[in-house]
């Protein structure tokens, strides 16, 4: 029985492996039969480019790219000479005002520098206000000694002008004597003979020494002589005070003229002012960007750098071919890799004068960028700037090689109708970037399906098997005209711009 088990068994694995067998051979024949039709089906695919009316602004432009920076950049350095680096108040990435101090220089030195010039200011003060006061304690005295003779001499004159009044009446009667005796003497005629014996000189001389001897007799009464002396010393020590009190008085002028005006403060002013420059701080408001300094250090070099993250630019170079195209002020569209935004700027800086990198004439220009969110933008990002040079307004715009020109000089373009031909339209064609043109006429609408190339060999494109395999290409998106097959010819030509506007289709599936 057990042996009867088996032999089923073994058949019946048998007829289960045969089944199989078949189904597989089935099936590699049915797939291998449908890759042949499929590949019969699509072996010659051929469909003709087409582009999609529709309105666009036709602008020239210029792309170059740069380097993200800051507007606004200022960097921390150090006027101050072997000083060491004591505090570090930010760091990187801190935001700062202008004015904030970012680093502080020890002032050990600076202070005691600062106390011996100020203890040299005070002992000069100090000299002067000793002086000031030596010249007024001497003026002082010398007045008092003036004042004291000035009495005296008031005084003596006072004596002296009484005994003068008593001795008055000799003195006229000796003066007038003398005045006669003199006359005569110096008018005497000398042919008359010896003056001596002469009877007039005689008597003039007898009343000379009447007058002489009386005058003496009353002076010496009246202590005259002593009196006179001692008026005259009194001048004369008046007259000495007086000019030792204009000297003490010129002194003293002078000690105060020097105390106001104060002693020289110029080392310790500048030692005050020096101070400031041990405060490091900000020239302008922005971002912490950099810090190369480091506590103990001797502050020396660029200790830091703050750039305004808000107000950024782009440096340029343009080739001296398109430099001529710029003006001050041209708008400008940024975008970066790192984001899919586009940003507004405009031509803020061209220099006059090329500069030449590798055998290239080049000009540097700046591009500021104005949009207001300018959060995803980070100094030291690359960026493509596209700078508008110029800019049509919103028309109907197709490819240059979609425009026929005829003998006769009119211009058409092939619209495809809805049995998929293509008849002529004429049309008047405008401006031109070198790769689209503007197109005008009244039997454009938006929407129509127009051939990319005049020409409908130029226009037809053949898809082989090994291309379709090569570029992934799916037979089954091919119907509808949404497809990925170019849709113009060629690249973009340098400084050239797709219009803004119109779209331009794929293939319309022919």
């Amino acid at each position: 029985m057990k042996k009867i088990k088996g032999l089923f068994k073994k058949k019946w694995v048998k007829i289960v492996t045969i089944v199989l067998l078949v189904i597989v051979i089935g099936l590699s024949a049915l797939f291998i039969v449908n890759k042949n039709k499929t590949k019969n089906a699509i072996s010659d695919f051929t469909y003709t480019r087409t582009v999609t009316l529709g309105y666009g602004s036709l602008n020239e432009t210029i792309v170059a790219s740069g380097t993200i920076e800051s507007q606004n950049t200022s960097s921390i350095t150090s006027s101050v000479s072997n000083a060491s680096i004591s505090k570090i108040n930010y760091s990187v990435g801190d935001y700062v005002e202008e004015g904030d101090v970012i680093i502080e220089l020890d002032t050990t030195n600076l202070s005691k520098q600062i106390t011996k010039a100020s203890e040299q200011v005070d002992e000069a003060e100090e000299k002067l206000l000793d002086a000031l006061d030596e010249a007024e304690d001497n003026y002082d005295d010398i007045e008092d000694q003036y004042d004291a003779a000035y009495a005296a001499m008031n005084s003596a004159y006072t004596a002296y002008k009484a005994a003068i009044d008593a001795c008055a009446t000799c003195q006229t009667a000796y003066d007038s004597a003398k005045k006669t005796f003199d006359d005569y003497v110096k008018d005497y005629d000398i042919s008359k003979g010896s003056i001596e014996t002469d009877a007039t000189y005689i008597t003039n001389k007898t009343a000379l020494s009447t007058a002489e001897t009386n005058l003496k007799a009353v002076k010496s009464s009246t202590n005259y002589d002593t009196l006179e002396k001692a008026y005259s010393a009194a001048c004369s020590t008046y007259s000495s005070l007086k000019s030792q009190l204009s000297k003490a008085e010129d002194t003293y002028d002078d000690a105060y003229e020097k105390y106001t005006d104060g002693v020289d403060t110029d080392t310790l002013d500048d030692l005050y002012d020096t101070a400031a420059d041990y405060k490091l701080k900000a020239k302008s408001a922005g971002q912490i960007t950099s810090i190369s300094a480091v506590l103990g250090s001797n502050a020396s070099g660029t200790l830091a750098t703050i750039q305004d993250t808000s107000k950024l630019k782009i440096s340029l170079t343009i080739d001296e071919y398109d430099i001529l195209k710029l003006e001050l002020g041209m708008k400008c569209i940024i975008e970066t890799d790192a984001s899919d935004k586009e940003y507004d700027g405009v031509v803020s800086v061209i220099s006059p004068v090329a500069s030449s990198t590798m055998g290239s004439s080049g000009f540097e220009i700046e591009v500021n960028v104005t949009s207001e969110d300018v959060s995803d933008l980070l100094i030291g990002m690359n960026a493509e700037v596209t700078i508008i040079v110029s800019s049509t307004d919103e028309n109907f715009t197709v490819p240059m090689d979609a425009v026929e020109t005829k003998e006769d000089g009119t211009s058409v373009i092939y619209v495809e109708d809805e049995s998929g031909e293509f008849y002529e339209v004429e049309v008047t064609t405008g401006d031109n970037n070198g790769y689209y043109i503007e197109v005008f006429g009244d039997d454009l609408t938006q929407g129509m399906k127009v051939r990319a190339s005049a020409d409908a060999e130029e226009a037809e494109v053949n898809i082989s098997e090994d291309e379709i395999s090569e570029e992934g290409f799916n037979m089954f998106s091919m119907g509808g005209g949404g497809g990925s097959m170019p849709s113009g010819g060629g690249d973009m030509p340098s400084g050239g711009g797709m219009p803004s506007g119109g779209g331009q289709g794929g293939p319309n599936g022919r």
